[in-house]
């Protein structure tokens, strides 16, 4: 059986964000956890434990990604129907 550690745990979060212990803050190493969730495959609690983290995570990243989609885009009130308009987020 492979053996899992923190630091190893701490270094894939780490790996994930692009980014190395010393200039990581306390919030983007938060997200990096919900982001790269690590589970043993025999352990179902943990997945669905991380599944949930990451559905309600969306309700504070979709938003996030819809302002930056705005400004990134130059969108206006008009070009949106109801003040909204669809995106995919692919993950791997």
């Amino acid at each position: 059986m492979e053996q899992f550690n923190e630091q190893d745990a701490e270094d894939r979060i780490l790996e994930s964000l692009d980014m190395d212990a010393t200039s990581v803050t306390l919030e983007e190493y938060d997200r990096g956890k919900i982001l790269t969730p690590i589970c043993r495959y025999d352990d179902s609690e943990s997945f669905k434990a991380s599944l949930d983290k990451y559905r309600d995570y969306l309700d504070v990243l979709l938003p996030c990604l819809f302002d930056y989609a705005k400004v990134d885009l130059e969108l206006s009130e008009k070009d949106l129907a109801f003040g909204y308009f669809c995106f995919e987020i692919h993950s791997e």
